[in-house]
């Protein structure tokens, strides 16, 4: 006649007694927190570095334009030193001096359209793969205002933590008070 082994003398069990499917609940009890917790996280950063990355192609833009007023200016600088002709228009039009016997008639020119006024077109900086094939699958809906903002990003990284907590608590693997794997069982006696 076979005698059943007691539940003592058998290999420790990875699932703690009394909870079954617990390993699994609490891997979804931690997904879900992170789904929640990484784009309170993440998100913001994201928008700063767009809005770094915004700010440096609008100073690439300023400082292509500066460089173009520095030409400007060393050709202008050239024509005062070189040219003759260029130095006698500087003095009728900025001093006002006349050749004798000369008539001026003066002429209204209308403003010229100034380099600022031309609009900077800003690139947005691309996501990652990974990120864009996911946002290409998720609702379009404000992410900014639900991940971004106080109220509600507070909110949802205080739920995110609790799902964590209630995870641990409730569903972490936990060892048998009886049971001692052949490790601990070395430690404690060497």
């Amino acid at each position: 006649m076979n005698v059943p082994e007691s539940p003592a003398a058998g290999p420790p069990s990875s699932m703690p007694p009394g909870r079954p499917g617990g390993g699994l609940m609490f891997w979804v009890l931690v997904s879900m927190a992170m789904a929640v917790f990484s784009p309170c996280v993440l998100l913001p950063v994201w928008r700063e570095y767009q809005a770094l990355a915004y700010a440096e192609q609008i100073k690439q833009a300023e400082l292509v334009a500066a460089r173009s007023e520095l030409a400007h200016q060393q050709r202008r600088l050239a024509a005062l030193q070189n040219d003759p002709a260029a130095i006698a228009r500087l003095a009728r039009r900025e001093l006002g001096y006349q050749v004798p016997n000369e008539i001026t008639v003066p002429v209204s020119v209308p403003p010229e359209a100034s380099a600022d006024a031309t609009p900077i077109e800003l690139i947005p900086a691309a996501p990652p793969a990974a990120v864009a094939w996911l946002t290409d699958r998720l609702p379009d809906t404000d992410y900014d205002r639900l991940f971004c903002t106080a109220p509600t990003r507070t909110l949802l990284m205080c739920l995110s933590g609790g799902l964590m907590i209630a995870a641990l608590i409730m569903y972490a693997p936990r060892r048998r008070a009886g049971v001692m794997d052949a490790g601990a069982a070395t430690a404690r006696c060497g």
